[in-house]
C-alpha cells in the first residue's frame, strides 16, 4: 500500500486504530468500525498508521498506571484504617499487608538503584572503549 501523504487519519482509519490499541482482533477491529478486514490490512502496512496504534495503546497504558497509582493510595489509606479496627484478625492482615507492601516496595527501589548503577558503569566503560579507539587512530595515523 503507499502510505498516506499525510498523518491526518479517516474516523474509520482511527476508530480501527483505537480498537486495535485497545486489544481486539484486526477482524474484529474492522467490523465494529464496518469495514472491510483486507482493508484494514492495507491500513497496518503503512509504518505511520502502526505507530498510531502504537501512540494509542501507550496511552491507554499510561492511563491504566495512573488508575493503579490512584488505586494504590486509596488501598493503603484502607489499610491504614483497618490497623485501628477492634478485630484483632482485621487489624493483623492489615499490619501484614502493609509490612509486606514496605517490604517489596523497598526491594524493588534497591534493584531500581542497583540497575542504574550498573547502566553507568556500562555507560562510562564504552565511553571509556571509545575513547581509546580513537587514540589508537590517532596515533596510527601519525
Amino acid at each position: 500500500m503507499k502510505p498516506q501523504s499525510t498523518a491526518t487519519w479517516s474516523p474509520k482509519q482511527e476508530r480501527v486504530a483505537l480498537l486495535i490499541a485497545a486489544g481486539r482482533s484486526i477482524r474484529a477491529a474492522a467490523a465494529k468500525a464496518e469495514c472491510g478486514e483486507r482493508t484494514a490490512h492495507e491500513w497496518l502496512e503503512d509504518p505511520r498508521y502502526r505507530s498510531l496504534i502504537s501512540e494509542l495503546r501507550h496511552r491507554m497504558l499510561d492511563e491504566a498506571v495512573g488508575s493503579l497509582a490512584r488505586a494504590t493510595n486509596e488501598a493503603v489509606s484502607t489499610l491504614k484504617g483497618l490497623l485501628d479496627d477492634d478485630n484483632a484478625n482485621v487489624r493483623l492482615r492489615a499490619a501484614l499487608g502493609v509490612l509486606d507492601a514496605a517490604v517489596r516496595l523497598r526491594e524493588h527501589v534497591e534493584l531500581e538503584g542497583r540497575i542504574t548503577a550498573l547502566e553507568a558503569q556500562e555507560a562510562e566503560h564504552e565511553s571509556a572503549i571509545t575513547g581509546e579507539e580513537i587514540g589508537a587512530r590517532e596515533d596510527d595515523a601519525a
